[in-house]
C-alpha cells in the first residue's frame, strides 16, 4: 500500500514483481497466502478528491493480486469486504500498518483460511491486544 502512495507507481513493475515473487515462493513449494488491500480512503476518511484516485490504485493492485493468486494457487484473504478491516483500532497511528489488533484479526482470519485448507494449524490467536495464546510453538 505504502508504494500506491508514491508519484512513482508503476502497476506493471509491482505486478512483475508479485508474479516472480509468487512464481519463485511456488516452485519451492511454500504455501503462500495473499490479501486484497482495504481502502484507504475509508480508512484515512479522505475527501473524495484524494479518495478516488488511491481507490483506483489500490483496486488495481486488487485486480492483479487477484489474477496472480488465482495463478499460482495461493490461500487469498479478502478481508476488504469485512466491516471490522475499517475498525480504527485495527490499524496504527499511521493508518497504513495494522496495529496489534489489526494483525491478531489478519492472523485469525489466515488461520481460518489455512485450517479450511487442510493445513494443520494452532489454536486461533484471540483478539485482544495482550490476551496471548500459548501454542506448541511459542511455549509459556
Amino acid at each position: 500500500m505504502n508504494d500506491t502512495l508514491r508519484a512513482t507507481f508503476d502497476l506493471s513493475r509491482t505486478a512483475a514483481a508479485l508474479c516472480d515473487t509468487l512464481g519463485a515462493l511456488r516452485a519451492g513449494g511454500a504455501r503462500v497466502l495473499t490479501a486484497r488491500l482495504p481502502d484507504p480512503g475509508r480508512m484515512l476518511a479522505l475527501p473524495r478528491s484524494f479518495a478516488r484516485p488511491l481507490a483506483r490504485r489500490i483496486e488495481a493492485v486488487n485486480q492483479v493480486t487477484d489474477a496472480v493468486a488465482v495463478r499460482y494457487g495461493t490461500l487469498h484473504l479478502d478481508g476488504t469486504s469485512h466491516p471490522s478491516i475499517y475498525d480504527s483500532r485495527m490499524w496504527s497511528v499511521d493508518r497504513l500498518h495494522p496495529s496489534e489488533r489489526g494483525h491478531r484479526f489478519l492472523a485469525g482470519a489466515y488461520v481460518d483460511l489455512l485450517g479450511g485448507s487442510g493445513f494443520p494449524v494452532g489454536p486461533r490467536p484471540g483478539p485482544d491486544p495482550g490476551k496471548v495464546v500459548r501454542t506448541a510453538w511459542a511455549p509459556g
